[in-house]
């Protein structure tokens, strides 16, 4: 009896956990959210308007993203480190859709970041894949 009854505590914990660890990332997901959007009110950058593409990466990419306003814009490539590899633009952009088109093909095979930075402040990092000829 007294290992049926641990059984049953251990199942209500291990559920209690999961709903617990859920609402905590729920909750941080949601208010990472909302702190963006409070902080990027001068510019737009979301998932869906930043993209890289083709990813894996070839010989070309293009990163795209929406300036709100006319900003000093950073993009930086990255190794798996997180050491520059290169710096791909450090200039101001007009308001609008920008775009940024890099060649990898002085790159070796592997995964990379895109660092965007707007104003000095970084926007958003994302992981490429590179896979030159």
């Amino acid at each position: 009896m007294c290992v049926k009854v641990f059984l049953t505590n251990h199942s209500e914990l291990m559920k209690l956990f999961i709903t617990s660890l859920f609402l905590i990332v729920a909750f941080t997901t949601m208010n990472a959210q909302s702190l963006q959007n409070i902080k990027n009110e001068n510019f737009e950058v979301t998932y869906q308007s930043l993209k890289l593409y083709p990813n894996p990466v070839v010989t070309n990419a293009i990163l795209e993203f929406q300036l709100n306003k006319s900003s000093n814009v950073q993009v930086t490539l990255l190794n798996i480190l997180g050491a520059q590899v290169r710096n791909l633009i450090n200039e101001a952009r007009g308001q609008g859709r920008q775009s940024v088109q890099f060649s990898a093909d002085q790159l070796v095979r592997g995964t990379y970041f895109v660092r965007l930075s707007i104003d000095g402040e970084i926007i958003k990092t994302i992981r490429v894949a590179v896979s030159p000829k």
